[in-house]
């Protein structure tokens, strides 16, 4: 930083936050994984998730459409497998409806036979419930993958043992 520009406080809070890498991210981060502080009342807690918000959204520069694709496309990232979001975050698209459209180019390239979601291959649920007399014992959705890549589900009945 140029000595001249050390009694500008903007100058020297953009390099501080440049020197320590410190940006919308980070308090997004912070927002989603908080601590409570020893000592912390709910109160504090409250207003240090608003204050985190706020450093993250920045919600007086946006719209409300704006503040939105932004929810959506934090929510989009963190559905995506590991390897997907590395290739998202090294093309930093602006919108969650970009971030969609680099993710069909990826699969595009890539053939598109895998799954772009984090584990959704891999999931299966149970349900445990009362017999309804047809088809009894416990249900389970099995994954299958169609032909776009796309995870869906068969219910199934568990044979009983």
């Amino acid at each position: 930083m140029a000595a001249e520009d050390t009694g500008d406080y903007q100058k020297v809070k953009e390099a501080i936050f440049s020197k320590y890498d410190i940006n919308e991210e980070v308090y997004q981060q912070r927002f989603r994984d908080p601590d409570i502080r020893p000592g912390e009342s709910p109160k504090e807690f409250y207003n240090r998730l608003k204050d985190l918000y706020g450093k993250w959204i920045q919600p007086e520069k946006k719209t409300k459409e704006q503040v939105g694709d932004a929810i959506i496309l934090e929510q989009f990232y963190r559905s995506l497998t590991p390897e997907l979001q590395v290739w998202m975050k090294e093309r930093g698209p602006k919108s969650a409806q970009e971030a969609a459209q680099l993710v069909e180019t990826f699969q595009a390239a890539r053939r598109g036979a895998r799954s772009f979601r984090f584990g959704a291959s891999a999931k299966s649920f149970t349900s445990h419930g009362k017999s309804s007399g047809v088809g009894g014992g416990p249900k389970e959705l099995e994954p299958l993958k169609s032909e776009d890549g796309f995870v869906k589900t068969k219910l199934t009945t568990k044979p009983a043992l």
